[in-house]
């Protein structure tokens, strides 16, 4: 894997001697993100609620229901024995309101239970200092989050304020954790970064095949065949760069970390959790992927989450309808 020198970070946090005395109890409560061993079990003990069903080894939530969801077999987070979970990574088809919904339940439910670092793919690694800046000055949630890099063009604010003003309020570190979008562009044009060319240690050609047909499928296989691997390369060096982000932050508070980010980052078998298992070998990762499918259909392929769960699909335009009138011009 291709390594980089990374300034450390500096996080916000109410006490950094806090956040140490943390660390020692990390290990008995891992901030209570043992919930990742009870959401893994959540599709044998989740009890009969309207909306919510077991269904294709998966959670299926109906529309309306995320609030009827709670942190599944809650009880087991205080029971002795179970190991604890430094990262925790949590999906999301970007645009989907009841996955940002669901998530904000579990993250408030979270932090009922201790402190924790919430990293973002939202916001870029190379904006930490000057989002730091803004929240010592006690800048707003919108002023922070665009300190941070924050893209409001790109990105459906409304759906991310909540948990960025939520980080803000319960005062928890808060990770700028992606590449920025000029990184990206130059390792997609072959020029050279730190980062360029990064892979997973037991990275194989049948995983880079695999990066390279989610960029195919990712732009509804119209992109010229000679742009996808560069692409490729700039997607697993954006995951490599989440991951790295997420293990500083973890070295530096003592605390767990939790992903927000789309779903195609946190799979397990060729997203951040392999860039994660390099640079943290001995910790414990938990993917949870929030999709969108049709009642029984078959879902994702077996292996890419620890945890499934499906919502119906949220009404959108056809998203490339606009490619393909762009690339017939």
């Amino acid at each position: 894997m291709a390594t980089a020198s990374f300034a450390q970070p500096r996080f916000h946090v109410p006490s950094l001697r806090r956040a140490r005395a943390l660390r020692a109890t990390s290990r008995q409560c891992a901030f209570a993100l043992a919930v990742a061993l009870a959401l893994a079990t959540a599709g044998c003990a989740l009890p009969s609620r309207p909306g919510v069903t077991a269904e294709s080894g998966a959670l299926r939530v109906e529309a309306g229901a995320e609030e009827r969801l709670p942190l599944p077999a809650s009880a087991m987070l205080s029971r002795p024995g179970v190991p604890g979970v430094d990262f925790l990574l949590l999906g999301e088809v970007h645009d989907n309101p009841v996955h940002h919904r669901l998530r904000l339940a579990w993250l408030r439910a979270l932090a009922e239970r201790g402190d924790f670092v919430v990293a973002m793919e939202q916001l870029d690694h190379d904006r930490q200092p000057a989002l730091e800046q803004a929240r010592a000055g006690g800048a707003g949630v919108r002023e922070t989050a665009q300190a941070g890099g924050f893209d409001f063009k790109g990105w459906e604010w409304p759906e991310y304020e909540p948990i960025v003003a939520f980080a803000l309020a319960r005062r928890l570190p808060l990770v700028a954790a992606n590449l920025s979008k000029a990184d990206t562009a130059r390792i997609a044009r072959g020029q050279p970064h730190p980062l360029a060319g990064a892979s997973p240690s037991d990275w194989t050609d049948r995983d880079r095949e695999a990066v390279a047909q989610d960029i195919r499928a990712g732009h509804c296989g119209l992109m010229p065949e000679r742009a996808v691997e560069p692409m490729a390369r700039a997607q697993q060096a954006r995951d490599a760069q989440i991951a790295r982000a997420m293990a500083q932050a973890r070295a530096a508070t003592g605390l767990p970390v939790v992903l927000i980010a789309g779903n195609g980052h946190v799979r397990r078998d060729r997203g951040v959790p392999r860039y994660l298992r390099d640079l943290a070998p001995q910790a414990r990762a938990v993917s949870i992927g929030l999709v969108e499918s049709p009642p029984g259909s078959p879902g994702v392929e077996g292996g890419a989450y620890d945890l499934v769960v499906s919502t119906p699909e949220h009404a959108r335009p056809d998203p490339c309808e606009g490619l393909r009138r762009r690339a017939s011009r």
